[in-house]
């Protein structure tokens, strides 16, 4: 019987929030352009930094928790094949589809080749990098599955798979020990950096937070019991606050003038530090949310149910909105630097909202967002 995933219902729609929130303060920290009229606020930057810090890795630890109570759970071991065709139609059509609208608004042709816009195009557009990123996450889960569930023993005859479960100790198996090879494998591709098109390149950074939710699915009762009081969610939420401030006296700015061996030193030593941020922080959330949910006995509105239902529309749609009103409108003159972000961040969740809904109600929209 299909469970409803209480966690999951508040994490998707509290995290695709975050998204827009980070997106709006965004112009503060540098990762986006400055629009005319745009003065520098120094504790808004960290705002973007703070939301930077785990918002993405919390979204794609969540599809890797849900593809693990799908495989695990509902029993749903797809062959790798019907992944890639279900997830191509899922996830790279959106993210074609979209992208080429998004690169016709906020680029200019002109500052591309044929070759390099259709890359650009199909690697996704602004934020629609995240579509084909996921793609391959959940391409890679599946091998991963296949290696660590469905096809080890087949490379052992009985008798050595026996024994090396024997050998391992530790109350381990060897299909625990391959789930913690791998992630600890993962974890250190995680450092460096992969500058291949198609979503490859952010997938290998990304990765381990997809396989850190398929193997959280995997002990989730036993987390739940055991961790999820609060003395361990105020641990952890301590503990990323602290790495989080920590994590800034670290940071060293990584410039194209200097070599490339002195490069990639200071990138590594960046993900270095902002990797286990980014892990407590998943941690916190995750944690906080099934304690007050379990333990505490809360159970989210149906309206908090039910929103997850367009928070895909709404992560598609939200940059659109934001690049329209820091660049298409006088917005930022208007309003003045201390209060863009507050009224940009409340205009484009109700639009995206809007959008998304009307999206829906349309047959192409239900299978572009649905």
């Amino acid at each position: 019987m299909k469970r409803l995933l209480l966690d999951v219902s508040v994490i998707r729609p509290l995290i695709i929030g975050f998204v827009v929130i980070y997106h709006a303060f965004i112009i503060y920290n540098g990762g986006w352009t400055e629009p005319v009229g745009f003065q520098p606020i120094k504790w808004y930057g960290y705002i973007a930094k703070f939301f930077d810090s785990f918002q993405m890795p919390a979204i794609i630890f969540i599809s890797g928790y849900v593809y693990g109570y799908q495989q695990l759970t509902l029993g749903r071991f797809d062959r790798l094949k019907d992944i890639v065709v279900k997830k191509f139609k899922r996830l790279m059509l959106p993210g074609l589809f979209f992208s080429l609208i998004y690169f016709c608004m906020f680029y200019k042709w002109e500052d591309y080749t044929i070759l390099s816009g259709v890359v650009k195009i199909s690697s996704g557009a602004g934020h629609l990098w995240f579509l084909p990123m996921l793609f391959w996450c959940f391409v890679a889960g599946e091998i991963l599955v296949n290696l660590c569930f469905k096809r080890l023993s087949d490379y052992l005859n009985p008798a050595e798979f026996e024994r090396l479960n024997d050998e391992c100790g530790f109350g381990l198996n060897i299909k625990y020990l391959c789930i913690l090879i791998s992630f600890l494998f993962l974890a250190i591709i995680s450092l460096f950096p992969c500058p291949l098109p198609f979503g490859l390149g952010p997938a290998a950074r990304y990765l381990v937070f997809f396989w850190g939710g398929f193997v959280t699915w995997l002990y989730h009762d036993w987390i739940v019991e055991r961790v999820c009081d609060l003395k361990h969610v105020v641990l952890i939420v301590s503990c990323f606050l602290f790495l989080f401030l920590l994590s800034d006296y670290f940071f060293i700015p990584v410039s194209e003038d200097k070599s490339f061996a002195w490069r990639l030193m200071r990138h590594v030593v960046n993900r270095v530090v902002s990797l286990p941020v980014s892990i407590s922080g998943v941690c916190a959330i995750y944690l906080l949310t099934n304690y007050v949910i379990a333990k505490c006995r809360v159970r989210p509105a149906s309206w908090v149910i039910n929103v997850g239902a367009i928070c895909f529309g709404v992560y598609i749609y939200q940059q659109f909105i934001l690049q329209v009103l820091y660049y298409k409108t006088s917005l930022p003159q208007l309003v003045g630097p201390y209060w863009l972000p507050w009224i940009a961040c409340v205009i484009t969740f109700i639009f995206s909202i809007i959008f998304s809904r009307l999206t829906l109600k349309t047959r192409v929209g239900r299978y572009l967002i649905g």
